[in-house]
C-alpha cells in the first residue's frame, strides 16, 4: 500500500497537469499592439529615410494579422503565411514566420506606428530591430475590409 500512494499521486498530477489547456504569453509581447494590427492590411506606399514624400504602391501586397497570432500573406514569393508576434522590446519588432511544407522563412519588421487606417514599418531585418537604428526604406500598410 506504501508503493501505491506515491505512484497514485504521481498519476494524479500528471493527469490534472496535462488537462490543462492554457496559453502561454512571452511576457515580452506588446499585446495592445498586437490588437491594433489585426485585420487585413495592403501595402500602399514607400518611402525612404526621413523624408515626408511617398510613393504609391499599386500591386502592393495584402497581409492579415488574425487574433490567434496567425496571418496570411502574399508578400513572400511561394509562402502563404504563418505565425507572427509583436515584441515590447527593443521599441516594437513584428516577427513573421513565414511557413511552406516544411521549410519556414523568419523575417523582423520595425513597427514605427499604427493608427485605425495605416500601418508604418521599416524594412526587414534579419534580427531585431535594436532602438534608435536609422532605416532607409518604410512601407505604409493601409486597412481593407
Amino acid at each position: 500500500m506504501k508503493k501505491f500512494r506515491p505512484t497514485a499521486c504521481l498519476i494524479f498530477i500528471v493527469l490534472l497537469f496535462s488537462g490543462c489547456s492554457r496559453e502561454l504569453t512571452d511576457n515580452n509581447e506588446d499585446t495592445s499592439l498586437i490588437l491594433q494590427i489585426q485585420g487585413k492590411w495592403k501595402l500602399t506606399a514607400s518611402y525612404s529615410g526621413n523624408q515626408t514624400v511617398t510613393t504609391p504602391i499599386t500591386n502592393g501586397y495584402e497581409i492579415e494579422f488574425k487574433a490567434d497570432k496567425t496571418f496570411i500573406s502574399n508578400e513572400e514569393n511561394g509562402y502563404t503565411g504563418g505565425k507572427y508576434t509583436v515584441f515590447k522590446s527593443p521599441s516594437n519588432n513584428l516577427r513573421l514566420i513565414y511557413k511552406k511544407n516544411w521549410a519556414a522563412k523568419q523575417v523582423y519588421k520595425y513597427i514605427n506606428a499604427v493608427d485605425n487606417q495605416n500601418i508604418y514599418l521599416q524594412a526587414s531585418n534579419p534580427n531585431l530591430t535594436p532602438e534608435g537604428q536609422t532605416f532607409s526604406t518604410g512601407y505604409i500598410l493601409t486597412r481593407i475590409p
